[in-house]
C-alpha cells in the first residue's frame, strides 16, 4: 500500500496552544496556507488552496496525524478515514518507552 506523508501549514486567529487542536480546526478563521506531501519516498510536492487536491488513495501519515485529520475534516471539509492514518510522533514515542 502506498503511503502519503502530509504536513499542513495553517493560520488562524485562534491560539492553538491555548485552545487546543480541535477548537483551532473548527474556528471560523482557520485556513490552510499549503499542504506539503509525498507519496512513499517520492519528491515532496506542495498543494495550495485553489489548486486541484491530489488524489488520496493511500494511507496517510503525518508527524501529528490528529492535527492533519482535523484540518482535512473541518477546514477542507474532506472526510478522510481516520483508520488509515499513522502518527509518526506517537510511533517515535513508542520506540522510546523503556522495556524491562
Amino acid at each position: 500500500m502506498a503511503i502519503m506523508w502530509v504536513d499542513f501549514e495553517t493560520r488562524s486567529e485562534c491560539d492553538l496552544p491555548v485552545n487546543g487542536v480541535y477548537n483551532y480546526a473548527r474556528h471560523h478563521s482557520t485556513e490552510v496556507i499549503c499542504m506539503s506531501y509525498a507519496i512513499n519516498d517520492g519528491p515532496v510536492q506542495t498543494w495550495r488552496p485553489g489548486e486541484p487536491m491530489p488524489p488520496i488513495k493511500s494511507q496517510i501519515r503525518a508527524h501529528n496525524a490528529a492535527f492533519e485529520r482535523l484540518i482535512f475534516w473541518h477546514v477542507l471539509k474532506m472526510p478522510i478515514p481516520s483508520a488509515g492514518e499513522l502518527c509518526a510522533r506517537e510511533f517515535r514515542g513508542c520506540r522510546t518507552i523503556r522495556r524491562n
